[in-house]
């Protein structure tokens, strides 16, 4: 038998709309009505429908829209955050403290600059007691300062008592900031007699809080159950007397 013949097709060629370049440049700029709005143009149209006028609008992809807003977002959290005063300790180094100063006139002769000096003999603790004076001989400008402020109605300073109850909530005792500050090349804190007395009047303001915590505590637990005939609560309590040491557990009920 001949061999049978098979009719091949042949497919229609695609008609040529474009890729993704071409795209992009045509929907670069379009063409979008924008109506102005103006007495005198209104008055004075001829020939335009209904004052509608034609622009050139370029089109803006979506990640600048993005940045857009985001910048808008972060203008307005900083103006609210810029009226703010600045709270709380910060480790400075004391060389680029003065030479940053130096950079600044003085405010009295308008004529030298700011230096600053520090008096290591009226230290309180970690309290230091820094002075600027003015570079120029004959101006008599100086002002002295402490680092840190003052705890209310008390003569300690605010900067030495945080430092004691950092250390011991770490665990740590006198010698332990002593070793602190020597390795962080700060003067040396107070002497041992004054971390005692800020102990001890650490020790009285922990008292009070924990009283006055474990009062409110009891008040809220009170609303939830009612007093026996002798006006008494039966509340079950129990606490974790669990020491520090290894393998030592006790729990009270």
């Amino acid at each position: 038998m001949p061999p049978t013949k098979v009719c091949s097709r042949e497919r229609k060629k695609r008609r040529f709309t474009g890729n993704q370049y071409k795209k992009k440049n045509n929907t670069s700029t379009t063409t979008v009505p924008v109506r102005e709005e103006s007495t005198e143009e209104s008055d004075e149209s001829s020939g335009d429908a209904g004052g509608v006028k034609f622009k050139n609008f370029k089109s803006l992809p979506a990640s600048e829209h993005k940045i857009e807003t985001q910048t808008d977002d972060s203008s307005e959290e900083f103006s609210k955050t810029e009226g703010e005063n600045l709270q709380g300790f910060r480790f400075v180094d004391i060389c680029v403290l003065a030479s940053v100063f130096e950079s600044l006139q003085c405010p009295s002769c308008k004529q030298g600059t700011l230096s600053l000096e520090e008096d290591e003999e009226s230290k309180m603790g970690l309290a230091s007691l820094l002075i600027l004076k003015c570079t120029k001989g004959k101006c008599s400008l100086s002002h002295s300062f402490y680092t840190s402020a003052k705890v209310p109605n008390k003569q300690a300073f605010e900067v030495n008592r945080r430092a004691v109850l950092a250390m011991r909530n770490i665990g740590v005792i006198h010698q332990g900031l002593v070793k602190f500050t020597c390795v962080m090349n700060m003067l040396p804190p107070m002497n041992e007699n004054s971390y005692r007395d800020h102990v001890k009047a650490l020790r009285g303001a922990t008292e009070s809080v924990a009283k006055e915590s474990m009062s409110r505590a009891a008040n809220e637990v009170k609303e939830f159950y009612e007093p026996n005939e002798e006006s008494l609560y039966d509340i079950a309590v129990s606490g974790d007397g669990t020491r520090r040491k290894r393998g030592f557990c006790h729990r009270m009920e």
